[in-house]
């Protein structure tokens, strides 16, 4: 009888393991490896572009068109637009609802 118990005792630790694992090798392949957004994404989704289009219309000069580009970051709890100029940030955004706000 209690070899029959220490021999389910084992399976049962074997599988806590096994799901442990499973868990852990789920969670870094999704969060970590196979992050849908990454770090830093140059300005291929909506909210870049529209970010990108606000600092242009509220601070560019129609006649010198400047070298703006807009990246995404990703800070965990929450994404920001960073638009750079001259490979300096000149304006920092959030996109919620469909529209862009800019923050300091």
């Amino acid at each position: 009888m209690n070899d029959e118990y220490g021999k389910k005792a084992m399976a049962y630790k074997k599988i806590g393991i096994l799901l442990i694992v499973l868990v852990t090798i789920v969670g870094v392949g999704k969060f970590v490896l196979f992050s849908d957004t990454d770090i830093f994404a140059f300005a291929t989704n909506e909210a870049s572009q529209m970010a990108l289009e606000y600092y242009l219309e509220k601070y560019s000069d129609p006649s010198n068109p400047d070298e703006a580009y807009a990246m995404k970051r990703r800070y965990g709890c929450h994404d920001e637009i960073h638009v750079y100029k001259d490979e300096q940030v000149v304006m920092k955004a959030i996109f919620t609802n469909g529209k862009v706000y800019e923050v300091q």
